[in-house]
């Protein structure tokens, strides 16, 4: 059984699949890292909550759905 973060982790691992592999954004990580651009961050469930991480741990988990409000913030 799925909860709502679940749902938002697959749609957000969908759309993340869709850009990337599109004739237009082929290879371009979306969203990339904040800390390395080369690679995008990764959706994954913490604490309940579905966020976007670095694989590499180098920047703090962001809640999906709040990724330009973390960029702005930093502006």
């Amino acid at each position: 059984e799925m909860t709502w973060p679940d749902y938002v982790i697959s749609a957000a691992e969908g759309i993340q699949e869709s850009v990337s592999e599109g004739e237009d954004f082929w290879g371009i990580p979306f969203p990339p890292c904040s800390v390395h651009p080369n690679h995008p961050l990764a959706p994954l469930l913490i604490e309940g909550t579905a966020c976007w991480t670095c694989a590499r741990g180098s920047v703090e988990p962001i809640e999906i759905g709040h990724l330009a409000e973390s960029i702005n913030q930093k502006s």
